[in-house]
């Protein structure tokens, strides 16, 4: 699977990855650097590529150090998954 090594955020989205037997479309995603808030939007398919559920998460930065030898950030998130839970489950490939 590939992996994602920076998204740019002022850009449209339309990212598209593996996600179990089915995808995870991205949408759309922004960042308020006066909050700190950043806000992704995405869709989850099933193998026909059907919207099967919604994938909303909310991350704020609540504190940020940064000095001549360290940066540190802590974050806060927040996921919401609304759809047909039945299906969204089904998407899980076992190991």
């Amino acid at each position: 699977m590939n992996e994602i090594g920076c998204i740019n955020i002022y850009q449209p989205l339309s990212l598209e990855q593996e996600l179990g037997n089915g995808y995870i479309r991205l949408t759309d995603c922004s960042f308020n650097e006066g909050t700190g808030r950043y806000h992704m939007e995405s869709e989850i398919l099933d193998e026909s590529h059907h919207i099967i559920g919604n994938f909303t998460t909310d991350t704020y930065i609540y504190n940020f150090h940064i000095d001549e030898h360290n940066m540190n950030t802590k974050l806060c998130m927040e996921m919401d998954l609304k759809g047909d839970m039945r299906k969204i489950n089904s998407l899980r490939k076992d190991i």
